[in-house]
């Protein structure tokens, strides 16, 4: 029973479980990890070679640990503005998709009674379908099958809409406008998501210059172990600080800070 944790990361995979935890217990597994590990390293290297001889390891390792630092401060502004936009696009695409639908719901508002509310009903279930069913698939970079047919049914009925006269005939043309926007959007959201063959590449890269930067600092020496142990806590906090900002804006349909399905839900009302 103590253990279920360990199921569940077994089950879903590291990832998916850490992003599903609070905000506040994330930044603490990530951070606190990164801080635990330099010290350590800190420890066993002072356990195995002299203060002397760390200190003076200090001149010429300060250039080396200058190269590292500099590969690890260009890829963590690529992989921190990547994250970024990537966060800001998801956010700009669900409103967009959104505002289309509402805009081509008021178009079809103009055509016979029954036509509007056989787009209306079917819209209603497209939009039920992304909040219950899409946006758990989009966790892992998929879209809902049920979501896509329901999708295609939209637009089917609005398609089957038919002109009388030349007003509705601007109104569709107006319309054909919006559905295409709505189509855009939604590829654009379902296109902004990684497979999980590009996250495993990002964070084996990202992890594999973090644990170089902690393990290297290891190797420097001061005059006291107090305060070569609080440099080390400090490097490690602040290397793992942003790997936690980057797998936090990564995941933008998971965890705390997942966009909201409220521009969806909007849809529903009446």
């Amino acid at each position: 029973m103590g253990f279920s944790w360990f199921e569940d990361i077994a089950r879903e995979g590291w990832h998916l479980w850490l992003i599903h935890r609070p905000t506040w217990l994330i930044a603490f597994i990530i951070m606190g990890s990164g801080t635990l590990l330099s010290l350590a390293g800190v420890l066993l290297a002072n356990n195995y070679f002299t203060r002397e001889r760390l200190i003076a390891n200090n001149e010429v390792a300060a250039f080396k640990f200058m190269f590292i630092a500099e590969l690890f401060a260009g890829l963590m502004a690529f992989f921190m503005v990547g994250a970024g936009n990537r966060y800001g696009d998801a956010q700009t695409f669900v409103q967009d998709e959104a505002a289309a639908w509402r805009a081509l719901s008021q178009v079809v508002e103009e055509f016979p009674p029954e036509r509007a509310a056989e787009f209306r009903n079917t819209l209603n279930r497209y939009a039920e379908s992304v909040v219950l069913t899409e946006w758990p698939s989009m966790e892992t970079g998929d879209e809902s099958p049920i979501s896509r047919i329901l999708f295609a049914e939209v637009l089917d009925r609005y398609f089957a809409i038919e002109p009388v006269d030349n007003h509705q005939q601007s109104l569709l043309m107006l319309g054909n406008q919006f559905a295409g926007l709505a189509a855009q959007a939604r590829t654009n959201r379902l296109n902004n998501n990684l497979n999980d063959a590009a996250a495993a590449l990002i964070w084996f890269t990202l992890s594999t210059v973090v644990l170089f930067s902690i393990a290297f600092n290891a190797f420097f020496g001061s005059q006291t172990l107090a305060g070569q142990l609080l440099m080390g806590a400090v490097l490690g906090m602040g290397l793992l600080s942003n790997v936690f900002l980057i797998f936090v804006l990564g995941n933008p349909f998971s965890g705390e800070t997942a966009i909201s399905t409220a521009p969806f839900a909007e849809l529903l009302a009446p």
